[in-house]
């Protein structure tokens, strides 16, 4: 009972509060419109009733030029009296709606919770990791953030207070801007970006260093000079400067050279305790890596950052849950004793790990030691040997994934599983893991490229529902027949190839019912031209026309008969998706009565 009577007395002093609001407000407008009255019938009087001016005061009149008295004595007068009605009205308006803004829902929240959502609305405009990048020009960072210091009197006074705010400073902007946000933010912690760097300028770097130990982000981008070799000296010396003193607060550090130099950049060793997201573009330190780190994102060039220095940054960050090492492909780095570290590495909190291009024994041997408790993403890039054909393998670690998975991918030198539970499944269990080749530059452009064997890994997969051949091939046609008598519970199936190579799987799947993908419901059909330098296509369509439309009847009749015979033994499917540059959508009515929906579309894979 007592909140009751509480609640009704303020509401009663804020009612209160809000008539003494308005009544001044009103009386201020009165006021100012009594006074632009007077102030009229004064002028009236001067002007136009000549028997109430003194004579002295007539005689100035009378020799005054019509541009004075119309422009000096009205015009200019008229405007001021004008000019204050108007600021009673809109200080009258300003105070009123100031007082209504107390009775808006975001007004009643408490100014701490407006100082975050102010600070993470800054924040979020300034987008600090976008264009973290070298280009051609400096794009300084958007300040049109500061426009909701026009709302209200309210946000703009606690705007100016919340020192967070004012702590995210972008170097490129002019050094007045930069000194408001300085007195602003008093001791926040800075995040820091400066993109474009074309030179090291002794103000930014004066700002970066004597504020080391207070800034909790950095991202730089170091523009090249005319001559990008000049830029290891330089940025190196720039660094060294600006990190002479420990970053006891850095959490963040975000550093692009650009990809225009020959060679990596090695940067002194971090002096970071606390860093938890280190990314780097054509840099890297040297000495061993925090281990804190919870991210590390690297993008090198070819053959400079070794495999070793890969796996030592593994096993020196422990908490690591986001791993990326972009290598170029190219001629394989030097293998190194890899029996100097035996031991297995325990990563229980990472969740994406990208690593290529290496050596395939590198790779390989760096997934048989990875022991992560869950991985929803990985990808793994090898370089494939010259002499050797490539053949899938799953590292031994990841085989409990591939026997969940439910979608599988297979597309030239690639192959993709993952899982994808239901709706009524946990979505956190789903995961998606990429292994390839890529082939090296060395290998003569009139080679056809070797054909990959993927049959070793069909029988990991136990419980696949959807498989995608993304690049069919005749020569792999016993291989793929084989491989779909294994999978029992395949619901979806895509083929992607030259439409005159389907025929044959066809025929097949239809002479093997019902034994052989009983399940299927889904079949897509892509038609794709012939991929240059692979082995195994079959030959090009022939020139002759009865022979071509010989062809292509024949694929159209191996798919009817496929269709008809699952229909006929009640195991029909229910979507057919044919790809629109293909002959089999001009043909639709004919797949209908046999399969409940056609589609036609541009088969998106993966």
């Amino acid at each position: 009972m007592n909140s009751i009577f509480l609640i009704r007395d303020e509401l009663h002093a804020s009612m209160v509060q809000d008539r003494l609001t308005t009544r001044k407000g009103l009386s201020l407008i009165v006021q100012s419109l009594e006074s632009a009255v007077h102030e009229i019938k004064d002028m009236m009087a001067y002007n136009y009733e000549v028997e109430s001016r003194p004579r002295e005061e007539e005689a100035l009149f009378q020799e005054s030029d019509p541009m004075t008295f119309l422009r000096w004595d009205t015009l200019r007068k008229v405007e001021r009296i004008h000019k204050n009605v108007n600021q009673s009205f809109a200080q009258a308006i300003a105070d009123v709606a100031e007082r209504s803004n107390l009775y808006t829902g975001i007004a009643r929240l408490p100014e701490e919770l407006l100082s975050d959502i102010f600070t993470t609305y800054v924040e979020d405009q300034m987008d600090l990791d976008k264009d973290i990048r070298v280009s051609k020009r400096v794009v300084p960072k958007s300040r049109s953030w500061t426009k909701i210091m026009t709302v209200c009197k309210r946000w703009n006074e606690i705007i100016k207070s919340t020192t967070g705010v004012w702590s995210f400073i972008d170097l490129s902007w002019a050094p007045t801007i930069v000194n408001y946000h300085t007195t602003l933010l008093k001791s926040a912690p800075l995040h820091v970006v400066w993109n474009n760097i074309i030179q090291s300028s002794p103000t930014q770097t004066e700002f970066i260093t004597s504020r080391i130990s207070n800034i909790q982000d950095l991202r730089l981008a170091w523009r090249y000079p005319k001559w990008p070799d000049d830029t290891h000296s330089q940025f190196i010396e720039f660094w060294k400067t600006c990190m002479k003193d420990p970053a006891p607060q850095l959490r963040l550090l975000n550093l692009n050279l650009g990809p225009h130099h020959s060679s990596h950049t090695k940067l002194p060793a971090l002096n970071t305790p606390v860093l938890k997201n280190l990314r780097m573009a054509y840099c890297f330190p040297s000495g061993p890596l925090p281990p804190s780190l919870q991210t590390l994102h690297i993008t090198t060039h070819l053959n400079t950052v070794t495999f070793q220095e890969v796996f030592r940054a593994l096993s020196q960050c422990p908490l690591l849950k986001s791993c990326i090492f972009e290598v170029p492909s190219g001629t394989p780095t030097v293998e190194w004793p890899i029996t100097d570290f035996p031991d297995p590495l325990h990563l229980p909190n990472l969740r994406h790990l990208k690593i290529g291009v290496f050596s395939h024994v590198q790779t390989n041997w760096l997934m048989d030691r990875i022991i992560p408790v869950t991985l929803p993403s990985l990808e793994v890039a090898s370089l494939c040997p010259l002499d050797v054909p490539p053949v899938f393998a799953i590292p031994k670690i990841f085989q409990p994934y591939a026997a969940q998975a439910t979608d599988l991918d297979v597309l030239g030198f690639r192959f993709r599983y993952a899982r994808h539970g239901n709706e009524s499944e946990d979505k956190k269990n789903d995961y998606k893991h990429t292994f390839s080749f890529n082939v090296s530059h060395a290998v003569p452009w009139d080679n056809p490229l070797p054909t990959i064997n993927f049959s070793p890994i069909i029988p990991s997969f136990t419980s696949l529902k959807k498989l995608s051949i993304e690049q069919y091939m005749p020569s792999q046609q016993a291989a793929w027949i084989q491989a779909l008598r294994s999978f029992t519970r395949l619901i979806e199936l895509r083929i992607a190839g030259m439409q005159t190579d389907i025929p044959g799987i066809l025929q097949v799947l239809d002479e093997e019912l019902p034994s052989i993908c009983p399940e299927l419901r889904v079949l897509g059909l892509k038609s794709t031209g012939p991929t240059w330098g692979v082995a195994g296509w079959a030959a090009e369509p022939p020139d002759d026309e009865e022979a071509q439309a010989a062809q292509i009847a024949l694929t159209e009749a191996s798919l009817e008969s496929f269709l008809m015979s699952r229909d006929a033994r009640n195991i029909g499917l229910e979507k057919l998706i044919v790809s629109r540059s293909s002959s089999w959508a001009g043909n639709l009515d004919r797949w209908k009565p046999h399969v409940g929906v056609v589609e036609v579309e541009e088969l998106l894979w993966g």
